[in-house]
């Protein structure tokens, strides 16, 4: 709720949440949605390679690696 200085309220309530079953978000969406979170305690390069080896997971990348990105050691 935001009051302005006329006095007047406003508000918005979301009935069903962004990312739940029923209003999924598209692949474009969590990507965007996790550079923006971890933008607040990565660089932009390392936010990227941890985006990169947890999509590329999917490929086969082993959990090794991935293990790897999040320590830093690449």
């Amino acid at each position: 709720m935001v009051k302005l200085k006329d006095g007047r309220e406003l508000g918005h309530r979301e009935h069903v949440n962004r990312g739940a079953s029923d209003r999924p978000l598209s692949e474009e969406e969590i990507v965007a949605k996790f550079m923006e979170n971890a933008a607040t305690a990565l660089s932009v390069e390392a936010a990227q390679r941890v985006q990169e080896a947890v999509l590329g997971m999917d490929g086969g990348l082993a959990a090794h690696a991935l293990s790897a990105v999040l320590a830093g050691r690449r």
